[in-house]
């Protein structure tokens, strides 16, 4: 039941919160060259809004990772229900259709289930296959034939049709695998929650990864798993639960209410929002286990970041505002916020303090740098989500893995620091966020993953040295390229070092951890 006065409350609170922290980071800043005037005084209070932002998505995650451990002791057992309603498992598939992945997730111990491959293909081939592939087994293929939307427009053309005469949809990705029991326990869930009086737009459940398919995917996989399973558990209870895009049920009662997906690269994200602005409920299930691959290699995963990074931005543009002012709870609209500008916020701290860095050696009348403590917080804080994939190894006595982990996956989010800035202020600036579907097999080019950092690296470096004589300022830039480079050469070669946790073979995991 919403109560306005606690509400109010909890606003006072974590506005003034963000107010003491930015006001902190005002009072730390170096001077500001008076040459600059007016303009170096508007800097400088940027630069503060962004450390003070960015100190308070530290603390959230520090408040993540304390409340999971409480939680999982918490979660209720559901029981099972009988239900009469019909399914449609939904499988994506843009030339990278995977036969092996569909016919394990088609094996639902729940028989109202229809199978439509939503196909965007191209390769002709692959088409054939697919058709194969439906003769075979009763799947149904749907083309359509303008491919706008991205992989929203290629949901809503089947969604939207007045032949889809389901209760509730299943969404699936191309290389995902459900196991037997998840529609049917996904169904279970939703009646629970619907008996308390929810409405209950989606079911999610967790991800685990597909091991044994490279090194770089046995190493980072467990990343997601882990991260996954942390942070959407906590953000269910206190903050803002989300569709993660797939791996969920979903009722077309709340499709209708929101017509259908927004026709955006972060298709989820924006979908989470204005379903929970039409008061729907997204529930996290984390019994409800589907399996995944990771992306290949170092150039796959910096292909899928690209396009985190862009439809973030893309979210901030045009749902960020509108979803700040609606009826959702102050802590959802704290979590949203902080969850979808950590990455934005990135690139523009790193622009910052380039300029920053610049003015401070070129001007006599600049102040010294940052605090040590100030660097020490806001890396620290871009490090808590690491923090429970490197306990977890700990605990299972893998300390030479927890350690290697920890300095690759610094490395790692490190290496991709041009990709955030450069499309953070291409789609910031009216630039159209793009939708990348993530390669599955290796690339073939060392250099193809790491050539644009080392260019940016160096022009930088060169435009630090020509205009403040030292290239100081680009050091951030060019030990991301140098990680980039680290990646995209030695990550091929790696001894898998990730303890076995996935599982090749899909398996029925309904068992709560």
């Amino acid at each position: 039941m919403r109560r306005p006065g606690s509400d109010r409350l909890v606003s006072t609170a974590l506005i003034t919160l963000w107010l003491v922290l930015v006001f902190l980071a005002s009072r730390v800043l170096p001077v500001v060259p008076v040459e600059l005037g007016w303009v170096g005084t508007v800097l400088d209070w940027i630069l503060a809004v962004v450390i003070g932002t960015i100190w308070m998505a530290g603390i959230r995650s520090l408040f993540v990772i304390s409340l999971y451990p409480l939680l999982i002791r918490r979660i209720p057992e559901v029981p099972a229900r009988y239900s009469e309603a019909s399914v449609a498992l939904l499988y994506c598939t843009a030339d990278d259709f995977n036969a092996a992945a569909l016919t394990a997730s088609m094996e639902q111990s729940y028989d109202r289930v229809g199978t439509f491959i939503l196909d965007d293909s191209k390769n002709p081939h692959i088409r054939a296959d697919i058709d194969d592939f439906a003769s075979r087994t009763g799947a149904s293929v749907v083309r359509r034939s303008e491919r706008t939307g991205f992989k929203a427009g290629n949901l809503n053309n089947f969604l939207l049709a007045e032949r889809n005469e389901y209760d509730y949809v299943v969404i699936v990705d191309s290389d995902q695998v459900l196991p037997p029991s998840f529609v049917r326990r996904a169904l279970d869930h939703a009646a629970y929650r619907s008996e308390s009086g929810a409405r209950v737009g989606v079911v999610q459940g967790r991800h685990n990864t597909l091991r044994r398919v490279s090194a770089f995917a046995d190493e980072f996989g467990a990343l997601l798993e882990t991260h996954v399973r942390v942070t959407q558990l906590v953000r269910s209870v206190f903050g803002f639960s989300q569709f993660l895009g797939r791996g969920a049920l979903i009722s077309t009662e709340c499709l209708r209410a929101t017509g259908g997906f927004p026709e955006v690269v972060t298709e989820d994200l924006a979908f989470s929002i204005e379903a929970t602005q039409k008061g729907f409920e997204i529930f996290y299930a984390p019994d409800l286990v589907s399996t995944e691959e990771f992306p290949v290699d170092y150039a796959a995963f910096k292909k899928q970041y690209s396009k985190f990074s862009q439809g973030n931005t893309e979210i901030v543009r045009h749902y960020l505002v509108s979803a700040l002012w609606s009826p959702l709870r102050p802590w959802q609209k704290v979590d949203l916020l902080l969850e979808t500008v950590s990455a934005p916020l990135g690139a523009v701290l790193s622009a910052l303090m380039l300029v920053f860095s610049a003015f401070l050696l070129s001007s006599s009348s600049a102040g010294g740098p940052l605090p040590f403590w100030v660097g020490l917080t806001l890396g620290l804080g871009g490090l808590l989500p690491l923090f429970p994939e490197t306990m977890r190894r700990l605990r299972q006595r893998e300390f030479r893995s927890a350690a290697l982990f920890f300095m690759r996956a610094v490395a790692l989010y490190s290496s991709v620091l041009w990709t955030t800035v450069a499309t953070f202020f291409t789609v910031a600036l009216g630039g159209r966020a793009r939708f990348m579907v993530t390669p599955k097999i290796r690339n073939s080019s060392r250099s193809v993953s790491c050539r644009a950092d080392v260019i940016a690296a160096l022009a930088l470096a060169w435009m630090s040295g020509v205009t403040c004589g030292s290239i100081v300022p680009a050091v951030g830039f060019i030990a991301a390229a140098a990680c980039a480079v680290y990646f995209s050469v030695m990550s091929s070669g790696w001894k898998v070092t990730a303890p076995e946790l996935g599982s090749y073979a899909p398996i029925d995991a309904y068992a709560p951890r």
